[in-house]
């Protein structure tokens, strides 16, 4: 009788470890990824939802900051054209300059810009005004 009390005792509490000592999933997304560490092999739980939750996250941050990145561009060439065309020169002059500064917009375009990236679209916008600066101190 003993050793059933013990017998049972031990399945008992191996049932209890089982239902308390593993990390049960709080989520249904909850999926265990096997992962190698040390040559040894461990479940690593990853939620597929959140993951893309976060992902479309990020893709609407690089969308909006593209967005305002090539808006802040085009307004810059709008800027110099509206500048340009407004030049008191006479037209030959001003049909050089306008040449020139489509030729550095073909440039640009050919490079490809980062637009996601603020660092290089402020790059970008100061080597458009240098570069008109440039030219119409070239031409005058």
């Amino acid at each position: 009788m003993k050793k059933l009390i013990v017998f049972l005792l031990v399945i008992f509490s191996n049932c209890i470890y089982a239902q308390f000592g593993v990390r049960s999933s709080e989520n249904e997304y909850d999926v265990y990824v096997i992962k190698k560490s040390e040559s040894n092999l461990y479940g690593e739980p990853v939620n597929y939802l959140r993951d893309a939750q976060l992902s479309g996250e990020t893709q609407m941050e690089l969308q909006r900051r593209y967005d305002y990145n090539f808006s802040r561009i085009s307004n810059a060439i709008n800027d110099l054209n509206f500048k340009i065309t407004n030049l008191n020169c006479d037209r030959e002059r001003k049909n050089r300059i306008i040449n020139r500064f489509n030729s550095i917009i073909d440039y640009l375009k050919k490079n490809r810009i980062n637009y996601t990236s603020n660092t290089q679209t402020t790059q970008t916008i100061n080597y458009l005004y240098d570069s008109i600066n440039t030219i119409l101190r070239e031409e005058y």
